[in-house]
């Protein structure tokens, strides 16, 4: 798990284009070149206060991404995406797993929320699996958090 930097903007562009992310995405099309670059500039802008990304690595491989977005004081939405080449190996898993640890004991977040697409059914199972709960639905997506015990 590294913070990503400007060099991971084509991996990351790669990733997002990938037909099956896009298929679960909110924004479903294919993003240019330089819409890309203006929310990846964007983004390592607002590094450490509003949005964190990572990149995580098996050897010399790049195997996925995650990003915390804060939503609100204490409260952020959470992301992953896995490399296509390397679904259904448990990186998910690895993943969410080390983002949420971040996000709750490092950063102190109190509440996590994911807005998953409700065809996305591995991604609705992996949440589910880290006890993330469903709390509403707006559209194809619901809505779901995990709130740390004692808030």
């Amino acid at each position: 798990m590294r913070r990503v930097c400007k060099s991971d903007s084509r991996q990351l562009l790669t990733w997002r284009n990938d037909s099956k992310v896009r298929k679960f995405s909110r924004q479903t099309e294919i993003i240019t070149d330089e819409e890309h670059e203006i929310w990846f500039v964007g983004k390592l802008q607002s590094l450490q206060s509003d949005c964190e990304i990572f990149i995580f690595s098996e050897s010399d491989f790049l195997v996925g991404m995650s990003r915390i977005d804060m939503a609100q004081p204490g409260c952020a939405e959470i992301s992953i995406l896995i490399d296509p080449g390397f679904r259904g190996r448990g990186y998910g898993t690895r993943i969410l797993g080390q983002t949420i640890s971040h996000a709750l004991d490092e950063k102190g977040l109190g509440e996590l929320e994911a807005i998953i697409h409700r065809n996305n059914l591995a991604s609705v199972a992996l949440f589910k699996k880290f006890k993330f709960v469903r709390n509403y639905s707006a559209g194809d997506f619901d809505n779901y958090a995990l709130v740390r015990e004692g808030n």
